[in-house]
């Protein structure tokens, strides 16, 4: 029994009791995660970063190479059309290819031409730095030749040449009538050298003579090729080719087999070797960490190379690329060991030295709650928790400042809200008096004087009146508008339906002798006070029944528009007067009048105590119109908890 007791009393979970204990606890485990976690975003964010960084730098270098090439092509196919253009060139293609055909090119009149061209087309090749220079009969056959080798003077259509690149351009011209350049492949009249060719037509007045051809070698393609600058020592560039559906041809040397063009192929029914050479010969861009057709993981950029019908990718070692990620791994990992370590001796300091003064802290919070704001907390020292401490004492005395201003402001405005209702009194009673008088006076005068005055003075005693009881209007809405803002809401669930119904039949009078086509939707149940949001409807459709008087047929619809953030839209829209949108925001204020008086009476306060009593209760209003097209008016009411 003594060990099974004892065994029980071992297993017992380890209570921390003392406040040290406990915040060296979580302070270990709430900075254990944040570190591990932050060490690792951040790492990934950097290797990220490097990847996109590495990749655009690759893709800027492919573009570059990209152009680089298109550029050069095109000088070339350029140079072509311009020296076809070239009256020496045109005469000299007529007068060859004459006297090819009629003599032969062993005859005197073509070696007398010969001599007379050579330094022309001579100098046409230096200066571009071309191999050869061919002048090509419409029939195919070629008539002249810079360097006079074995394809000088045959057939390329029928003769031995026929498949070579000059054969192809030759005849890709008399199709077209265009500029052509061929494709790069060896060339056994050029030690096996691997050139390509470029033709243009040779015209006068719309006529085909023949074709100027220009050969030309590789060494300025290649050179471009073989830049690896800003690739790094495992950068690489591989051009290549379709040969059909399931392999490439490479076009150009590789850093890793120098041998490699015209004889390394790349299988591309394997697309994770020839990812990117696959899609740069189907015409696609883009870019990422691939694998390359060695196998080895590589951030390549690929792209077509339209002119020669090549793909084309940029790519460098991933090891290489990611480099610098993996050192910063590494150092990361050796910086989060001793962080944690610090982590853990801080702890137990920290757990120290902050216990105590919160303790203090906490009790004068206490006190304070209590009531006793005279209570202040001991001084700490010089560091935060001194500050700290200072910072609570101040808060104290400034809270126990505040609390006796706001005594003192609560005081002098229940003394205003006094002389306020007083004013109101006074308003209500003192000038209503006068006005009653004048009012009065002006009936009996009119009594009293019944037929003896003229039309003018009775027009007077009719202003008079009218100007009394105007007056009487202006006052009571004044009185009102200030009240909605000094009177306590009672709050409650309005059926907004039965709040309608009451303030229509409150507005009967104004109904009188009308012909009213009245819309009224379902409304959904509203949190307010009753009273004062049948003022609002009451207001609403008083104007609306105003404004809509001179239609033969008044239109007026009250409905619900939908809801936002827990409050219904609902709206009132008449098809009366409108009003001009660039003065909307005149509507609400206080004597704000879009109308003349002599149009439609008013005071101009209703729509500024409809706007007040919608804001008391936590919504806005607004409206739309048009002149002569009628107005709608949106306000939002909050919808009572359970709907």
């Amino acid at each position: 029994m003594d060990a099974a007791a004892a065994i029980r009393r071992r297993s017992k979970p380890v209570r921390f009791t003392s406040l040290t204990q406990r915040f060296s606890v979580w302070f270990m485990a709430v900075s254990l995660l944040p570190i591990l976690v932050i060490g690792y975003s951040l790492l990934r964010v950097f290797k990220t970063e490097m990847e996109t960084m590495v990749a655009q730098q690759v893709s800027a270098i492919a573009d570059k190479k990209a152009d680089q090439i298109d550029k050069d092509l095109l000088e070339r196919v350029l140079d072509a059309r311009a020296l076809s253009k070239l009256k020496t060139t045109r005469q000299a293609m007529v007068e060859f290819a004459q006297v090819f055909a009629q003599s032969g090119m062993e005859a005197a009149a073509y070696h007398q031409l010969d001599v007379h061209y050579h330094d022309y087309f001579q100098r046409l090749i230096d200066e571009a730095n071309y191999c050869d220079l061919f002048l090509v009969s419409p029939q195919g056959a070629v008539v002249y030749s810079q360097l006079h080798k074995s394809d000088f003077a045959s057939n390329l259509f029928t003769g031995p040449y026929s498949h070579s690149g000059l054969a192809q351009v030759s005849r890709q011209v008399l199709s077209t009538l265009e500029s052509s350049i061929s494709d790069f492949d060896y060339y056994p009249l050029s030690g096996d050298a691997i050139v390509a060719f470029i033709a243009a037509p040779v015209m006068q007045q719309n006529k085909l003579l023949g074709i100027l051809a220009l050969q030309i070698n590789n060494v300025r393609l290649w050179q471009v090729l073989t830049d690896n600058v800003g690739l790094g020592a495992s950068g690489e560039t591989v051009v290549a080719r379709s040969e059909n559906a399931h392999t490439a041809l490479v076009m150009a040397p590789l850093t890793h087999q120098s041998d490699a063009a015209l004889k390394r192929k790349i299988p591309l029914h394997n697309p994770q070797l020839a990812t990117a050479i696959g899609n740069a010969i189907l015409g696609r861009r883009g870019s990422g960490i691939i694998t390359d057709y060695r196998g080895v993981k590589v951030v390549a950029a690929w792209r077509y190379l339209p002119r020669m019908g090549w793909g084309m990718a940029v790519k460098t070692d991933v090891e290489e690329a990611l480099a610098p990620v993996y050192r910063v791994r590494t150092f990361s990992l050796i910086i989060l060991g001793l962080a944690l370590f610090a982590a853990l001796v801080g702890a137990v300091l920290l757990g120290r030295r902050i216990v105590m003064p919160l303790q203090n802290l906490s009790h004068s919070a206490q006190e304070i709650a209590a009531g006793n704001l005279q209570q202040r907390v001991p001084p700490a020292g010089q560091d935060e928790l001194g500050q700290l401490a200072v910072s609570f004492n101040t808060m104290a005395a400034e809270l126990s400042d505040r609390i006796s201003q706001q005594k003192q402001a609560q005081r002098q405005l229940e003394a205003a809200n006094k002389e306020l209702e007083s004013f109101s009194y006074s308003v209500s009673h003192d000038l209503r008096a006068p006005l009653r008088h004048i009012q009065g006076y002006a009936e009996m005068l009119t009594r009293a004087s019944s037929g003896q005055l003229s039309a003018k003075a009775q027009q007077y005693l009719e202003t008079i009146t009218d100007a009394s009881m105007e007056m009487g209007q202006l006052i009571d809405d004044l009185l009102t508008f200030s009240r909605i803002s000094r009177i306590e809401l009672y709050e409650n669930r309005v059926i907004l339906d039965e709040l309608v119904q009451d303030a229509i039949r409150g507005l009967e009078i104004a109904m009188q002798g009308r012909n009213i086509l009245w819309k009224i939707a379902p409304l959904p149940p509203a949190l307010g006070d009753p009273s004062l949001l049948k003022q609002v409807f009451t207001n609403l459709l008083d104007n609306a029944l105003k404004y809509s008087r001179q239609r033969d047929l008044a239109e007026i619809e009250i409905g619900c528009a939908g809801e936002e953030n827990g409050q219904s839209i609902l709206f009132v829209r008449d098809n009366g007067a409108g009003f001009d949108m660039q003065y909307a925001h005149k509507l609400f204020g206080v004597f704000q009048r879009l109308h003349r008086a002599d149009e439609f009476e008013g005071t101009g306060i209703g729509l500024a105590t409809v706007r007040r009593i919608i804001a008391r209760h936590g919504g806005r209003i607004w409206a739309e119109g048009a002149v002569n097209h009628g107005a709608t008016f949106y306000f939002t009411l909050r919808l009572p908890l359970g709907g």
